[in-house]
């Protein structure tokens, strides 16, 4: 959708947790809870329709979208509303008009009878549909399990059940009585419901069995005037109604700047020419900040382990790259650049980055695509990064480019009929399988372990979320000349990738080509966890490897 008002997310604090937003607009507070599985995302369209008269804060529930959860295994309305509570008072909200959908409905609800002084007015939209008490059989049929299967067929079974919510009521009874007579989301639409589902995880429908049977319309009788209940589909009507409501209600205040949380990992937005980037960070250890940048076609979350051990040394920040994890992809009518990029855009996303917080000078550490981000922007910028560690730099021959260049990259734009998934689904497995993926023969067999499905849906989840810009943030990587521009490198660098990656082949021919560079092995992590493919990526137990080059330089 065309964004008239400017968007921007944050993260809040509150009682530990952090809790993610979306805020648009100047003037009276409205703020906004979506429905579940969903995110603050499926209400783009109302934030825009009121931004030009409210300061729109539209939240993601606990779990959902970016917000942390409660940590418990059954919340319950009362739960959500009282987290939710706590936020807006981390954000300094003293008087609002509350709007909600769905599960979100019944805890604007709640929030309002608990907090008389707080809401002034609450609108629900769509509360008694998902306050109606089902059976847990029919709970269960409408929401299956979230567990991945190794051939991938779950994310096919969630797309299909997302699908079949506009076909038939509920979506596995399919019979013509329970037939819906109404138009279906476009790929692209239930594509990002799919996402928000892999958000949630396997917790997707809590807020769905909380909203059961909670008692929305005693609750509306409670609170009498201040409350009004909408029909679903009239988001113009919805923001008139909101915005009348809202007319002697004061503005919110700022949002609170970045919040770190000593002893645990953080995450806040950069703000760049090129929109918001997501970053993870601990920084409660003095010295110089370590930037760390991961490999394709993932994001930052596969440097947390590294991140939290690099921690108690130096602050860390570890970046989504641009148009990668929950990072903004670039506006291409204001950056048509971006249409076909290099790794000369990369890098200079990455300086935008580094001067934006403030810091003169930096160490980096980058991972394959992160490693050719990081050796172009100390090319472009040598002042700025005072050393370099790559793991894994691309220095094929002219042929081997050729055919990545023209088989590497699958066409993962969504699919009416959920083909995508499976596209990508199979081209993550395959990747560990043979080298390149597209060569499956016996001349290209990888050595790299068997991987899990939930380590495969892990890639999966942060690959779907590239879409289109998949092969924008891939190809520059093998269309960038490295023998050719490694020796106007000057910074200290360490070409260090451990031996079974196949990118370690490169590593000593590459520092050979640099000014300042040596290279080495890096020790392979013995931690194993079925969150990612740990062997693809380094994690705590090689922080004091990493940490041990930057720190001969650290003064």
């Amino acid at each position: 959708m065309l964004l008239t008002h400017p968007v921007a997310r944050h993260f809040v604090n509150a009682d530990g947790r952090q809790a993610h937003l979306r805020r648009a607009g100047s003037g009276p507070a409205v703020v906004l809870l979506h429905d579940t599985p969903r995110s603050s995302e499926s209400l783009l369209d109302l934030i825009q329709a009121l931004a030009h008269a409210c300061t729109v804060v539209a939240l993601d529930l606990p779990g959902y979208g970016g917000s942390e959860g409660l940590g418990k295994t059954a919340p319950s309305i009362s739960d959500y509303a009282a987290a939710t509570l706590t936020v807006l008072g981390a954000l300094g909200i003293t008087r609002c008009v509350l709007y909600g959908e769905g599960v979100g409905g019944c805890v604007a609800a709640e929030i309002a009878a608990r907090a008389p002084d707080l809401v002034a007015a609450v609108v629900v939209c769509g509360a008694r549909a998902r306050a109606t008490p089902c059976s847990e059989a029919d709970f269960a049929r409408h929401n299956p399990p979230l567990v991945p299967a190794y051939d991938g067929t779950h994310l096919v079974r969630h797309w299909a059940a997302l699908r079949d919510a506009y076909i038939f009521s509920p979506w596995w009874d399919r019979r013509p009585q329970t037939r819906v007579y109404g138009d279906v989301p476009d790929a692209d639409a239930l594509n990002r419901m799919l996402l928000d589902v892999l958000r949630a995880g396997p917790a997707y429908a809590d807020g769905m069995r909380a909203a059961g049977g909670y008692d929305i319309a005693g609750r509306l009788a409670q609170l009498g005037s201040r409350a009004h209940e909408v029909d679903q589909g009239a988001t113009a009507r919805h923001a008139a109604i909101l915005a009348t409501l809202a007319r002697d209600i004061p503005p919110p205040p700022p949002v609170p700047a970045r919040q770190d949380r000593p002893g645990r990992l953080s995450r806040a937005y950069v703000d760049t020419p090129y929109g918001q980037t997501l970053m993870r960070f601990r920084e409660e250890a003095p010295g110089r900040p370590v930037i760390l940048l991961h490999a394709s076609p993932i994001s930052g979350f596969t440097l947390e382990g590294l991140l939290d051990g690099m921690a108690a040394s130096r602050p860390v920040y570890a970046l989504d790259t641009i148009a990668n994890g929950e990072s903004d992809k670039p506006d291409l009518a204001v950056h048509p650049h971006w249409a076909h990029p290099s790794l000369t855009h990369f890098a200079d996303w990455l300086i935008a980055v580094i001067d934006e917080l403030g810091f003169d000078q930096v160490d980096l550490f980058g991972s394959h695509t992160g490693a050719m981000i990081a050796l172009e922007a100390a090319i472009r910028a040598p002042h700025r990064v005072a050393s370099l560690v790559l793991d894994g730099v691309v220095m094929n021959t002219d042929a081997e480019n050729a055919d990545i260049l023209a088989g590497y990259f699958p066409d993962i734009r969504p699919r009416w009929d959920g083909a995508h998934l499976l596209t990508c689904w199979l081209q993550q497995q395959d990747v560990t399988l043979w080298n390149p993926w597209m060569s499956r023969d016996a001349a290209h067999v990888s050595t790299f372990p068997i991987i899990l499905a939930s380590q495969i849906h892990e890639h999966v989840t942060e690959m779907l979320k590239r879409g289109e810009w998949h092969e924008r943030c891939y190809r520059p990587v093998f269309e960038y000349p490295t023998a050719e521009n490694l020796p106007r490198l000057t910074t200290r660098t360490l070409f260090a990738t451990p031996q079974d990656d196949y990118l370690e082949k490169f590593s000593a021919a590459a520092a050979a080509l640099a000014r300042n560079a040596r290279s080495g092995s890096a020790p392979r992590s013995t931690t194993f966890s079925d969150r990612y493919y740990a062997p693809f990526v380094p994690d705590a137990a090689i922080a004091e490897f990493y940490l041990g080059f930057f720190n001969e330089d650290a003064g």
